[in-house]
């Protein structure tokens, strides 16, 4: 007598399992190739997006921000639209200004700045550490 019914199939486990393991291997496959081409590259690269920039008006990116005049024309919070200062500080993502009333860290994301040289700058764009900016930015700027 058999210990086992006749329609069992030793293979058909296994078989399931690999079709199923496949299976998830090519959606991980899909989803890496997916978010590396749309969510690794740099903000202002989505920006621009292949077009470049003309010298003229974006050229005066290309030097150092600390110490000239800035106005914000456009921020995510209705409180830092209109503050003027100098900027004494600057990081990826903020300015450090001292205005009239102290000391103030404005976020670079959502915000539109206008420098003393009368250039207006969205924040988006800006959104580079110092450091490279010049080295980044130089390859968009023609």
């Amino acid at each position: 007598m058999l210990s086992r019914p006749l329609h069992h199939n030793p293979f058909k486990p296994y078989f399931q399992y690999n079709v199923t393991l496949l299976i998830i291997q090519k959606l991980f496959a899909i989803w890496q190739i997916e978010s590396c081409t749309v969510q690794r590259r740099p903000i202002h690269s989505r920006i621009i997006m292949g077009r470049k920039l003309p010298k003229e008006e974006y050229g005066f990116l290309l030097e150092e921000l600390i110490g000239q005049n800035l106005k914000i024309k456009r921020a995510s919070s209705k409180d830092l639209q209109g503050i003027e200062g100098r900027v004494i500080d600057e990081s990826k993502n903020s300015f450090l200004l001292e205005t009239s009333k102290g000391k103030k860290r404005i976020p670079k994301k959502g915000s539109t700045f206008v420098f003393e040289s009368h250039h207006e700058a969205k924040g988006n764009l800006l959104l580079i550490r110092p450091e490279d900016r010049t080295k980044k930015l130089a390859k968009e700027i023609s």
